[in-house]
């Protein structure tokens, strides 16, 4: 069983790496080879779709795609770039935005939600990709280290502690490092990051992508029963 276990393990480190399927499709490949091989019993490979840590995680997806969808996100980032009149204090709001918000959700779905506002920004105020991306992960890391749901991290372990015979770790109690480390994080990306990270714009502009945009024009609308070309958007939108 060892040696199969081993290969089992190197399997899934080259497609890992390389990349030829999916991770979630690899992961499944794997959980289907332990149970087809009689190294776990179908009870105990399924047991961890039930366990309350990834349901939490779950949620908390759905619930960073929820504020999304529905412009809270994009409410936040819009009125930290209103006051401000530099490209740099706008950039720092948003950073201090990330951390907040990813206190309370997942800090990995906040980082994906403002990654094209952050992008956008940088282009408008002409900042450096690098300068811009690099500082965005890490505000929403050390936002995620002031509450309990702000990583997976936490949340695993919380659930663990009860099995050793530990108390279940609060909701804030995590803050008392957290919040300390995170502003004084927040600061070393506000004076001290922009002057080490080097400047480099070409795998932004590189990776922009054209877009399908959809557009509900309703029966008030003076586009109701129009055709739409070229032209006529280009007049309209003038």
């Amino acid at each position: 069983m060892e040696l199969t276990l081993f290969f089992l393990f190197a399997a899934v480190l080259v497609l890992f790496a390389t990349e030829w399927l999916p991770v979630d499709v690899t992961a499944l490949l794997l959980l289907s080879a332990l149970i087809l091989l009689g190294i776990l019993e179908p009870g105990e490979a399924l047991a961890g779709f039930g366990d309350p840590t990834v349901m939490t995680l779950a949620g908390l997806f759905v619930l960073t795609r929820v504020l999304y969808r529905t412009g809270v996100i994009e409410w936040i980032g819009d009125a930290l770039t209103r006051r401000t009149r530099s490209g740099t204090g706008a950039l720092r709001g948003i950073l201090a935005g990330v951390a907040g918000v990813s206190a309370f959700t997942s800090n990995t779905a906040t980082t994906a939600v403002f990654l094209p506002i952050v992008s956008a920004l940088a282009r408008r105020a002409g900042i450096p990709a690098s300068r811009a991306l690099m500082p965005l992960a890490y505000a929403s890391i050390l936002g995620g280290t002031i509450t309990l749901v702000g990583t997976s991290t936490n949340l695993v372990i919380a659930g663990a502690m009860p099995q050793y015979g530990l108390a279940p770790l609060g909701f804030f109690e995590l803050a008392w490092v957290g919040f300390p480390t995170a502003l004084l994080g927040l600061l070393y990306l506000y004076f001290v990051a922009p002057r080490l990270l080097p400047a480099r714009d070409a795998a932004m502009q590189d990776g922009l992508r054209a877009y399908l945009a959809d557009l509900t024009v309703t029966e008030e609308s003076p586009w109701a029963a129009r055709r739409c070309g070229p032209a006529d958007w280009a007049e309209t939108t003038a």
